[in-house]
């Protein structure tokens, strides 16, 4: 008998199969792609806030100071400080996006959902509070770059000192502890494991 020019019901469940071994194959790399990717474009964002930061202290003179912001602008200011988008936009051209993090995601505790039933609805940090990076106030906010390489944190060089560093641990396969990014004083940008 001969034989049409289609597949059999066999030959074709084992050309799906071997489809579906390929993705299966290849689906761990593209994310792998991925991910990297987002880490990359999250330094290039915090390496341009640094370089925002370095122009507001440069237009202060050599004594220029960090600015005093909040560091959760909209769901815990009580003194009504602005972010630190809103210090830094008129050095970086009113750029909101470089205050992302293409990796942020926000997941509340239960003693934040406790505290405010709406923390759920956000995504990430940046639906919250409008930025993805954390900048410590506390530490930097009124010293000058002197100042702050002669306090005790700063005996460790200006390459030691985080300015701005992601809110949490985006960076990473899930279920590890994950690293977050860090622009130091200096201006590098790099990344680090966090353990926690």
């Amino acid at each position: 008998m001969r034989r049409s020019g289609g597949f059999t019901l066999v030959e074709l469940i084992v050309v799906i199969g071997i489809v579906g071994v390929l993705v299966a194959l290849l689906l761990p790399a593209v994310q792998s792609a991925r991910a990297a990717s987002r880490r990359t474009a999250c330094q290039s964002n915090l390496r341009q806030v640094g370089l925002a930061m370095t122009q507001y202290l440069d237009q202060k003179g050599d004594r220029g100071k960090f600015p005093k912001v909040a560091k959760l602008p909209n769901s815990l200011n009580p003194e009504g400080l602005p972010s630190l988008y809103d210090v830094l936009a008129g050095h970086c051209e009113e750029n909101r996006e470089m205050f992302r993090c293409p990796s942020d995601a926000y997941e509340p505790s239960e003693a934040t959902l406790e505290a405010d039933p709406d923390a759920g609805r956000y995504a990430s940090y940046f639906q919250r509070e409008g930025l993805s990076y954390e900048y410590p106030s506390i530490f930097l906010a009124g010293r000058n770059r002197q100042q702050v390489r002669e306090s005790p944190e700063g005996t460790r060089g200006s390459g030691k000192i985080w300015i701005v560093f992601d809110f949490d641990t985006f960076h990473g396969p899930a279920g590890e502890d994950g690293a977050r990014n860090y622009v130091y004083l200096d201006g590098h940008v790099d990344a680090l494991l966090v353990a926690e």
